[in-house]
């Protein structure tokens, strides 16, 4: 792979797991707090997938340099 497509599918995995990561806080948010189970989960993936994506950003910023 070039550099220039290593920079794009590393962006593109960027946006994924942000968007993924606030499609997980929308369903938190709507979820009833008498299922605590569910709001747990929906907040661990969310910290999973802003972790990943703030990995990716951090290699962004390493081409950007």
């Amino acid at each position: 792979m070039e550099n220039f497509e290593i920079k794009t599918y590393i962006k593109a995995r960027h946006k994924k797991y942000v968007d993924m990561c606030q499609e997980a806080l929308d369903s938190y948010k709507i979820t009833p707090d008498d299922e605590m189970v569910m709001k747990n989960f929906y907040q661990k993936k969310a910290t999973e997938y802003v972790t990943k994506a703030e990995a990716l950003w951090d290699i962004i910023e390493q081409f950007q340099n």
